[in-house]
């Protein structure tokens, strides 16, 4: 009766499919060409009319397998981006003195590095070693090529350039009969970033959420003075105001090193939400000493996620410091236990310098203000009136530049390769929760003439 039933399952099989139906259970079998390479698909079902788990068991199909190599693999296949951030404290290369002479001679030996470059890469290599603001990542770059290519002999450096602008609002005069949109329009829109530039990790004492006085002093310098002479050189009706905060946004972050002193029992997340509130409060403060009109119809959003999700941003300390966890004091894992070593690189890499992380310890201010630009016809001579400039506000683009470098190299083999085919089930595979990362302040509006409802 056995064969009878395989000599029948046989039969049915260069058919190539059947189905077998029993009181208790049901069994499907198919066979034939699908997605990747031919092979069979298994379905169980585990009772009549099941549902939900019992409804489908296990199902199993083969797919296209990877390739698999049998012999010596003479090359490594290697990518590696050299990192942006946080390079300044990996430097090994004594610059020896304020002419950079150690860092020139340095630079000077990059044969083997340049000659893997294309004509393009060769130039941008070129003007990045001769730019004195960027000349460390230079240097930093050729110290990852040299300590990585006995592993990965590199076939391709890449070496890229992106030029950038930065934007700064200025008042210039305006004839009036250049001014298109003056019946419909009331205001300029001045998208602003603050810091505009340099790093922000000085704005607040370690431990501490207070503003300190160089935030004051850039304040002034980078927003509210520009603003003043703006306001200084506009004609606007008695009684109005010159400027309305339409949209303010705030983002902070901690570096991993565990908080401590006035900190100590606060998490990364409370830190960076009370340097949140003391930065828009502050920022908030001085536009209203200024005449700026904050109110109900200001947007203000605040962001304190950082770029790991709670708080903070960057990689856990270096060994020989405590790991945080949530960045209380209290809680930290003791450094020399295998947990916490298990642990120090969830966020990538620990950086050997300490200056490194101020990278990550960051406090940014994006607004959007509107300038009153109405003007007093009272003020004007009629008969005149063609002749008076008009004070208006223009963005004037600074360049700036920025480098990329990149590694690559393909494997190579001494052998031959085969497939073999490859198993997949319809289970759900388990995937680690990834850190939400937190995206800086956009400008969201151009500088332009807009309507302002306040004036």
């Amino acid at each position: 009766m056995r064969n009878l039933l395989n000599e029948e399952i046989d039969r049915m099989k260069k058919l190539m499919s059947f189905s077998l139906g029993e009181t208790s259970s049901d069994l499907v079998l198919e066979a034939g060409p699908g997605r990747g390479a031919k092979g069979w698909r298994l379905g169980l079902k585990f009772w009549p009319g099941a549902k939900g788990l019992g409804s489908g068991g296990f199902t199993f199909s083969t797919r296209k397998g990877k390739r698999r190599h049998f012999g010596f693999q003479i090359g490594k296949e290697g990518r590696q981006v050299v990192d942006e951030k946080g390079y300044k404290g990996k430097i090994e290369t004594d610059p020896l003195d304020e002419e950079l002479t150690g860092w020139k001679e340095f630079l000077a030996t990059d044969g083997n590095m340049v000659k893997r470059m294309s004509s393009t890469s060769k130039e941008n290599w070129e003007t990045l070693k001769e730019d004195p603001e960027h000349i460390g990542y230079a240097v930093y770059s050729l110290e990852e090529f040299n300590r990585t290519f006995g592993e990965y002999k590199w076939e391709y450096v890449i070496c890229n350039t992106e030029d950038g602008i930065e934007q700064e609002f200025k008042e210039m005069p305006k004839p009036p009969e250049e001014d298109k949109t003056s019946g419909d329009f009331n205001s300029i829109s001045l998208p602003i970033e603050f810091p505009v530039n340099g790093p922000s990790n000085t704005f607040f004492k370690d431990n501490e959420w207070a503003p300190t006085e160089d935030f004051a002093a850039r304040l002034e310098q980078e927003v509210l003075g520009p603003l003043r002479e703006i306001k200084n050189g506009l004609k606007v009706p008695e009684g109005e105001p010159v400027f309305f905060l339409e949209q303010l946004e705030v983002i902070t972050s901690c570096s991993r090193f565990r908080n401590t002193g006035t900190a100590k029992g606060l998490t990364f997340k409370q830190l960076a939400e009370n340097r949140n509130n003391s930065a828009k409060d502050f920022i908030i403060g001085k536009l209203k000493e200024l005449g700026v009109v904050v109110d109900g119809d200001t947007s203000i959003t605040q962001n304190s996620d950082g770029e790991n999700g709670d708080g903070s941003s960057g990689p856990n300390t270096p060994e020989g410091n405590y790991v945080a966890t949530d960045g209380k004091e209290l809680t930290a894992l003791a450094p020399k236990t295998p947990k916490a070593e298990e642990n120090r690189s969830d966020y990538g890499e620990p950086l050997t310098d300490k200056t490194a992380y101020d990278d990550y310890k960051y406090c940014i201010a994006g607004m959007s203000i509107l300038a009153n630009t109405k003007y007093s016809p009272g003020d004007e001579d009629p008969g005149d009136e063609d002749d008076t400039p008009k004070m208006d506000v223009v963005i004037i683009d600074v360049p700036t530049k920025e480098y990329n470098v990149s590694f690559y190299s393909k494997a190579k083999y001494i052998g031959f390769s085969f497939r073999l085919p490859k198993i997949v089930s319809n289970w759900h595979k388990r995937v680690k929760k990834q850190h939400k990362k937190h995206h800086l302040f956009k400008k969201k509006s151009k500088v332009g003439p807009v309507k302002c409802p306040k004036w």
